[in-house]
């Protein structure tokens, strides 16, 4: 555990125009911030030296930094690298409460800052859209850079709950059969969500109550949540072609209207999926 010292704070006016930074084998001095910071371990492991105690981290570990931490670094002469990416306080709490209304107080409380081991889909993503940030900011106005900037941040929070469906062991094997077909189904052919979950129950053999309860049981999250989540995922790839509307990726998908296909998408994007689409796709046309 660190002594008390004096140490620097940096203010977000230092890091503005950075949105996002990869170091690599950096050493970092004592310091605080005022705002946030989301790193991920890319390559090595390394110690991060807090006041409230040393944290070690390994690649595609994630940690949550806050405001008011105050730690240090000691790279040099390794092989450590990690990707940073910087929030606001305000931006932290706004989209934390995209996901619930207690989110933003867990992590501003915690003894510790928050650790979670994410997995590989997770960080190839936000670092995607983190060197799109960093290679494109030049040649993009700010409203896309902000829009794009929330994505990133959403995609941090988003790795890191779904880090918190921590595999269980003793999963019925037909469950885990169920949950496979959901990962790998082909949502265009979907005719509606409820027709989906219907079918995927009638398969398993079991009851509607059993089948729902043991999911719950075993992902901490509801079936109809689970779907409607990887749903909304699917959509983003449809969402980057030019070739398909709003309105027919939500009928495509068994949206019953396309208001319902944008209420459910900001909610759990934060943007609405012209937003969305407008900002991606003009960096995928870019590159």
């Amino acid at each position: 555990m660190l002594k008390k010292v004096n140490y620097p704070t940096y203010n977000w006016e230092l890091i503005s125009e950075l949105y996002t930074n990869n170091v690599v084998g950096l050493d970092i001095e004592l310091h605080s911030h005022t705002f946030w910071e989301i790193s991920i371990t890319k390559k090595g492991d390394y110690t991060n030296h807090f006041t409230t105690g040393d944290i070690h981290l390994y690649p595609y570990n994630m940690i949550i930094i806050r405001p008011f931490d105050v730690h240090y670094l000691k790279l040099q002469g390794t092989n450590c690298e990690y990707r940073d990416i910087y929030i606001t306080d305000e931006q932290m709490k706004e989209l934390c409460m995209l996901f619930n209304n207690t989110l933003y107080d867990f992590f501003k409380n915690s003894p510790q800052p928050i650790v979670c081991k994410i997995d590989k889909a997770h960080a190839d993503s936000i670092e995607a859209t983190s060197l799109s940030i960093s290679s494109q900011k030049i040649s993009m106005n700010q409203e896309d850079i902000n829009a794009i900037d929330k994505c990133l941040i959403i995609k941090c929070i988003d790795a890191y709950l779904e880090s918190k469906i921590k595999p269980n062991y003793n999963i019925p094997q037909w469950l885990l059969s169920l949950v496979d077909q959901i990962n790998v189904y082909n949502f265009t052919n979907i005719i509606s969500t409820d027709t989906f979950l219907k079918s995927l129950i009638e398969n398993s053999g079991y009851s509607h109550g059993h089948v729902c309860r043991e999911f719950k049981k075993y992902f901490n999250t509801t079936l109809i949540s689970y779907i409607n989540k990887k749903k909304l995922q699917y959509s983003t790839s449809l969402l980057l072609s030019n070739n398909i509307s709003i309105n027919e990726i939500s009928q495509t998908l068994g949206y019953s209207c396309q208001s319902n296909y944008i209420n459910a998408f900001k909610k759990e994007y934060g943007l609405s999926p012209s937003s969305w689409k407008s900002s991606y796709h003009k960096i995928t046309k870019e590159n």
